[in-house]
């Protein structure tokens, strides 16, 4: 069990949250377009309705659904410790409905203290978000889910079909996570010390000014606010200062984990995309096909870790082209190595 740190040799994981955390705004600021802009361009004033889902333990996830059709796409984001805000398709609202909501303890909920290591904060495991998951599942009454995943949100789906494998259709993963700790995490850990997410940032001065911080506390003030907010599906007033806690949580949750031979068991359509400039390794993203016994994977040169903002116009031509039932060209399918470990 992960207790101070990620491994021998590498930072513990307070630290990685931060990294994690200011990774995310870098890179989504630093693609150039903003999720408000994608919205704005893609669709016109499509309905949107808000709301809170109750939980069994009294808590209450805030929810945002997008467009009107009869489909159900639900998307998870990335963190853990982040919110809906942090990942927008709405361009795949044209003919379906889209669920977004706010993972419990993220940045969309109100700061939970100096002290985190005496709230509910400490309960956000892995296991807990896949429950709540099924809770959202029954309270909107849908038979059978599409999942689609970013980041963190991959693990997740590929954690909650594994649990409950008849209640999905089909999977579209987008800059997965990676799929074990040793090697991949550790060289994402490292990647993220080592280089920028993007290699035109242009945000002078964030990274040091959040270098040294005690915490995140810092970070709603440098949010990069054009690139950051969903004004559609804002939820309420929250504090990305949970994003630390949240994180490090999730993260410590999952053990020395290495999810190859769960995802040989998960039979659904699944759709890997993966930038190759992503700080997530190739190696790992490559497993998640090869582990998947109906996935393929499609590959964007140059791209990083938001491929839906970085080329929008590729992504959901693909996206829109398996979620009708194809597999979009450019697809692959990689096999298993024999002897392979």
């Amino acid at each position: 069990m992960m207790r101070d740190g990620v491994g021998q040799g590498h930072p513990n994981l307070r630290v990685i949250a931060r990294l994690v955390w200011l990774w995310t705004v870098l890179a989504v600021a630093g693609c150039g377009v903003s999720p408000a802009a994608v919205r704005s361009q893609v669709m016109n004033d499509p309905p949107v309705r808000k709301g809170s889902i109750p939980m069994p333990d009294g808590e209450r996830l805030s929810f945002c659904t997008v467009g009107s059709g009869g489909d159900t796409v639900v998307v998870l984001h990335g963190g853990p410790g982040v919110d809906m805000e942090d990942a927008i398709f709405d361009p795949l609202a044209r003919g379906r409905t889209l669920l977004y909501y706010d993972q419990r303890g993220g940045a969309g909920y109100p700061y939970a203290g100096d002290n985190p290591s005496d709230s509910h904060l400490l309960t956000l495991t892995a296991d807990r978000h896949v429950q709540d998951l099924e809770v959202i599942r029954r309270h909107f009454g849908l038979r059978r889910m599409t999942i689609v995943g970013h980041s963190w949100g991959t693990g997740l789906a590929a954690l909650y079909t594994h649990t409950y494998p008849d209640r999905v259709n089909r999977l579209l993963l987008v800059g997965p996570m990676p799929v074990r700790r040793k090697p991949h995490f550790e060289q994402f850990v490292s990647n993220l010390h080592r280089e920028p997410p993007i290699g035109s940032l242009d945000l002078p001065g964030l990274a040091e000014h959040l270098e040294g911080a005690d915490s995140l506390s810092h970070g709603e003030n440098v949010r990069v606010e054009p690139y950051w907010f969903n004004a559609s599906c804002t939820s309420r007033d929250g504090d990305s200062r949970n994003t630390q806690v949240a994180n490090e949580t999730g993260w410590r949750s999952l053990g020395d984990w290495d999810w190859r031979p769960m995802l040989s068991t998960l039979e659904v359509p699944t759709l890997v995309v993966f930038g190759t400039s992503d700080n997530v390794p190739a190696a790992s993203t490559e497993e998640w096909v090869e582990s998947l016994p109906n996935a393929r994977l499609l590959t964007f040169p140059g791209v990083g870790h938001f491929p839906h903002y970085e080329w929008p116009k590729q992504f959901y031509e693909a996206a829109e082209s398996f979620l009708r039932g194809e597999w979009p060209p450019g697809a692959r399918v990689r096999y298993r190595p024999r002897g392979g470990s």
